[in-house]
C-alpha cells in the first residue's frame, strides 16, 4: 500500500513526523514528582514514628502518684461525692483505659459518697450503684451520707441502711439525714473506726426541724464499741437511746432541740468535752426541777473551750409548739454548779442567765477561773451592751447576736449544712417540702 503511495502522501507523512512533541519533558516531570512523594511520604511515616512514641507527662507519672491525686479529685467529709454526678469516681474512668484502670486500683476513691433516696428513687438501681462502691472500697474506711427526702418509702430507707450495715465494721463518718426516722434498732456491731456520726431527722428550707415521733432506737452497745467516736450530732429526742451514747469520750457535741433536763444529764457525763453546741428545745422548768439541779454536785468540765446554748428555732409548721408558760423557761444555767476552766468562747440567750445576768455571768468566770476570749448573748436587744463591758474588760470581744456565721465557730462544728450539699441532694432535697 505504501508503494502505491503518491509522493504527496508521503510527504504529508514525513511533515507529522517531524511536529510530533517528544514525551520526555513529560516523563523527567513526573519522576520528579514522584520522587517529591516518595520524600514526603517518606516525612509522614518519621513524623508518624514520633508521634506514636510521644508520652503525654501525665502517662510518665507513676501509678501511685496519679492514684494519690484521684484522690484529691473526690471531696472528703463532711462533703462527700454523689454516686453518679459531679466528683464521682467513675467519671475518671471515661477519660481513658489507663486511668480507668487506676481508679478501679485505688479503693479509698470509692470509700466516701453520698446517697440520695427519693420517693421516685430507682432502687435496684441505686442499690447496684451503692453495692460497686462498697465492693471496690474494701477494706478502706468508709465516710458516707444517707439523705431520705420526705415521703421516701420506709422498705427504700430500710434496704438501704440494710446495706450499710453489713459494712459497718469499716463505718468512719457517717451522716444520716431520715424523714420519716425509720427503725434504727438493727444498727448493731462493733465500730473500730467509727470517729463522728449525725442523726438528724428533717430539713426544710435548710433549717432542721425536730419531729415528735421518738425513733424506734432500742439501746445498743455498738456505738460504745467504737473507741474512736469523737464527733456527734443529733437533732431529735434522743432519751430514748441517750444511754447507747458513750458521752464520756466525746469531745465535739451537736444536739438539736434537746430538753435543759436532758442538757444536764449530759453535761454530767461528757468529761472529755472540747466543743459544744446546743439548741435547748422549748419545756417547762419548775420551781421543783431548779431545786434539783441545784442539789446537783459540781459539774466540772476541765477541757471545755467552746460553748453554744441556743434557743430552739420555730417555723409555722414545725410540729414542737411552745407551752403558754415555756416562753421564758428554756433552763436557767445559773442553776447549775458550772466549772469551766478552759472556756474561750461563750454563747447563750441571755434569759438563761436569770434576773441578774451580769452577776450570774460574773459568778460563773470567777467559779471556773476562766480566760474568756469572746462573748457573745442572744436576744440581748432588752439590755444595753456597756454593763457587760465595764464588767468584764478582759474579754476580748463582746457582742449581742450569733456566732454560727463566725469562722472559728464554723471551723469547729463545721457548716451545718456542708455535709448534704451533694448537688444530687441539693436537686432533690431542698426541694422537698
Amino acid at each position: 500500500m505504501m508503494r502505491n503511495s503518491s509522493p504527496a502522501v508521503m510527504s504529508a507523512i514525513q511533515g507529522l513526523k517531524l511536529h510530533r512533541p517528544t514525551l520526555d519533558p513529560l516523563r523527567k516531570r513526573l519522576k520528579k514528582k514522584r520522587e517529591q512523594l516518595a520524600r514526603l511520604t517518606a516525612e509522614i511515616e518519621e513524623i508518624e514514628s514520633e508521634l506514636e512514641q510521644y508520652a503525654y507527662p501525665v502517662h510518665t507519672l507513676p501509678k501511685e502518684i496519679i492514684s494519690f491525686i484521684f484522690q484529691h479529685y473526690v471531696p472528703t467529709a463532711p462533703r462527700r461525692a454523689s454516686l453518679l454526678h459531679r466528683w464521682s469516681p467513675i467519671m475518671l474512668g471515661h477519660i481513658c483505659r489507663a486511668w480507668r484502670e487506676i481508679a478501679l486500683e485505688t479503693p479509698r476513691l470509692w470509700s466516701s459518697f453520698s446517697l440520695v433516696i427519693t420517693p421516685k428513687s430507682k432502687m435496684h438501681r441505686i442499690l447496684k450503684i451503692a453495692r460497686l462502691f462498697l465492693e471496690r472500697s474494701a477494706p478502706a474506711p468508709l465516710s458516707f451520707a444517707l439523705i431520705c427526702e420526705s415521703r421516701s418509702r420506709t422498705e427504700d430507707v430500710e434496704s438501704m441502711l440494710k446495706l450499710l450495715v453489713s459494712h459497718i465494721s469499716r463505718w468512719r463518718d457517717v451522716s444520716l439525714c431520715l424523714h420519716p426516722l425509720p427503725q434504727l434498732s438493727f444498727i448493731q456491731g462493733a465500730m473500730p473506726l467509727l470517729r463522728s456520726v449525725t442523726v438528724v431527722s428533717h430539713k426544710s428550707g435548710g433549717t432542721l426541724v425536730r419531729l415528735l415521733d421518738r425513733p424506734s432506737w432500742s439501746p445498743t452497745e455498738s456505738f460504745k464499741l467504737s473507741p474512736l467516736l469523737t464527733r456527734v450530732r443529733l437533732s431529735f429526742e434522743i432519751d430514748s437511746y441517750s444511754e447507747s451514747i458513750p458521752w464520756n469520750q466525746l469531745t465535739v457535741v451537736q444536739l438539736e432541740g434537746i430538753s435543759f433536763n436532758t442538757l444536764v444529764g449530759i453535761l454530767r457525763e461528757s468529761d472529755a468535752m472540747v466543743h459544744c453546741r446546743v439548741t435547748i428545745a422549748p419545756a417547762e422548768i419548775t420551781h421543783q426541777d431548779e431545786l434539783n439541779f441545784k442539789r446537783l454536785p459540781m459539774i466540772h468540765l476541765p477541757y471545755l473551750q467552746t460553748l453554744l446554748l441556743l434557743s430552739w428555732f420555730h417555723l409555722r409548721h414545725d410540729p414542737l409548739r411552745l407551752p403558754p408558760s415555756a416562753h421564758d423557761s428554756r433552763g436557767r444555767i445559773t442553776c447549775l454548779k458550772l466549772r469551766l476552766p478552759a472556756l474561750r468562747i461563750l454563747e447563750l440567750s441571755e434569759n438563761m442567765l436569770g434576773s441578774n445576768p451580769v452577776n450570774a455571768l460574773a459568778a460563773l468566770i470567777a467559779r471556773s477561773g476562766c480566760a474568756l476570749d469572746e462573748l457573745c448573748i442572744r436576744d440581748g436587744g432588752r439590755s444595753l451592751m456597756e454593763p457587760y463591758e465595764d464588767a468584764f474588760p478582759g474579754i476580748g470581744k463582746i457582742r449581742f447576736g450569733r456566732l454560727d456565721e463566725d469562722e472559728r465557730v464554723r471551723g469547729v462544728f463545721g457548716d451545718r449544712y456542708q455535709e448534704w450539699e451533694d448537688e444530687a441532694a441539693a436537686e432533690v432535697y431542698w426541694d422537698g417540702d
